[in-house]
């Protein structure tokens, strides 16, 4: 089994779950225990996809492209939640730095194994 704990995109999706608790502390109540909650359910779901693609070479493109929709799934939930005004600014725009790094990695790495697989 690989040591997917050491991988550079495993990080980042480490670092966003991290800036996501801390940016969301003080949404309101009516908020935290229905949209942050599934939004944190779904970034949870991304380190283990990305542990799955490096440990299961052969289903890496599947795993990797779950994380990338999951990815843009829980980018138009943190607009929403801007927009709702569930987080402020400043909250939004330091999860975004995460998500984005997070995002240029994983395809990345999509489109690595894509070409891949095409050669």
């Amino acid at each position: 089994m690989a040591e997917h704990f050491k991988l550079p995109v495993y990080k980042a999706a480490i670092d966003l779950e991290k800036q996501f608790v801390l940016s969301t502390q003080k949404t309101p109540r009516r908020i935290k225990y229905t949209m942050v909650d599934s939004i944190y359910k779904s970034i949870l779901q991304i380190p283990i996809y990305i542990a799955f693609a490096n440990d299961y070479g052969a289903e890496r493109v599947q795993w990797v492209d779950k994380a990338v929709r999951t990815m843009q799934d829980v980018k138009i939930h943190l607009r929403v939640m801007l927009d709702v005004r569930a987080i402020n600014e400043h909250q939004y725009s330091v999860i975004i730095e995460k998500q984005e790094n997070l995002s240029r990695q994983l395809n990345g790495w999509q489109k690595s194994l894509v070409k891949r697989e095409k050669d």
